[in-house]
This record gives structure tokens, sequence and C-alpha cells, in this order.
């Protein structure tokens, strides 16, 4: 994660970040995997990765806006579907 506005002329530099996040995942073993679109048949270890971004700013002291959005891209082995699939996401916090 990294703030690049923190030394800029900007008010909401301070207040600014990005962020990207990286995760393989595995299977502890070579069982069955009660989730759709799983290869029964497949031993696979491997089942895909998944990559996040994320946008984090604070427009005044109490009001708060993150945006992200996530990637998952399926192991050829252990899926029957490897097409990727996505999810977004926006988020506005109020404190209190």
């Amino acid at each position: 994660s990294i703030k690049p506005l923190v030394n800029s002329k900007h008010a909401f530099g301070d207040n600014f970040q990005i962020q990207l996040k990286g995760l393989p995942i595995f299977r502890t073993t070579a069982g069955p995997i009660s989730e759709s679109g799983i290869d029964e048949a497949s031993t696979a270890k491997y089942l895909g990765t998944e990559i996040d971004g994320y946008i984090n700013m604070r427009l005044f002291s109490d009001l708060g806006l993150s945006v992200s959005t996530g990637f998952f891209f399926p192991g050829a082995a252990a899926f029957t579907d490897t097409t990727a699939r996505m999810l977004g996401k926006m988020e506005l916090s109020l404190s209190m």
C-alpha cells in the first residue's frame, strides 16, 4: 500500500491511499470441495489466484470513502470453468 500524495500540496494528500494485494489459493487436501465449478475428479492443490485493489480516502475527519475491486483467476487444473471473476464494491463510512 502507498500514499502517493503525502508530500503534495493537496489538502487531502495525507488521507489518500492505494493498496494492491495478491493471494494464491491452495487446498490443504486432495479430497473433494463443496464449491460449485470445481472439477470433482481433480486432485490439483492450486485453486487459483485472487488480486484485490483498494482506493481509500478520508474526505473529512468523520467521512471516509473506499472503492475496491477483486479478481479471481481459477486454476485450469481444478475448475471446469476457467473464466475470471470480478467483484467491485464502494463504501462510505461515517464516524461519530
